[in-house]
């Protein structure tokens, strides 16, 4: 996953830094602007980055970035686990299966000791 180790480096590059502009990201980190922003908005989904608007005359200086925890989470932790539970609620079926009646039944195991 690109996206995921570009998110890395911005995050140890962000660590010694208080913030900083993706402007600045990205000539410090040798990255393009593209993917500065999607390694920035791929941090802001796992909360890994905090981004801050300030008053500031040019526009790439509005938006200023920085680390909002003290470790990269590994990426078994921040994958959520698949869920149908709220389409199935949205559908208005019961997320545990109603039991069912049902009749008994018997098994016969028929031997047959001669060929045909």
């Amino acid at each position: 996953m690109k996206t995921r180790d570009d998110a890395k480096t911005i995050f140890t590059w962000l660590l010694e830094r208080q913030s900083a502009t993706a402007a600045q990201i990205a000539s410090a980190v040798q990255l393009s602007s593209e993917d500065v922003s999607r390694a920035l908005q791929y941090g802001l989904r796992l909360q890994v980055f905090i981004s801050k608007r300030r008053s500031a005359e040019k526009q790439g200086e509005r938006v200023v970035y920085s680390v909002a925890c003290a470790a990269f989470p590994n990426q078994r932790s921040c994958m959520p686990r698949p869920s149908f539970d709220a389409l199935l609620s949205a559908w208005g079926m019961a997320l545990v299966p109603p039991p069912l009646r049902s009749v008994s039944s018997r098994v016969c195991v028929l031997a047959h000791d001669e060929p045909f």
